[in-house]
């Protein structure tokens, strides 16, 4: 299924909630959910804003896990 918000402009709102919810370090799944964006949205607007992801909240590329 198709977010219902997927491909529309993000809102200062839905900034705010972006930002709110990193703060809170919810997970990109429940942020996407939330706001009802993809994850791949979540994370591109996050970089967009300058925000960073937690490293939990970063997907994993392979290669050695962090101690």
């Amino acid at each position: 299924a198709v977010p219902e918000k997927h491909r529309k402009p993000w809102s200062p709102a839905d900034d705010a909630q972006l930002r709110d919810a990193l703060a809170r370090h919810e997970s990109v799944q429940e942020i996407a959910l939330r706001l009802g964006r993809r994850q791949d949205a979540i994370r591109g607007r996050a970089w967009a804003l300058g925000l960073t992801l937690g490293a939990s909240l970063r997907r994993w590329r392979g290669g050695k896990p962090r101690a």
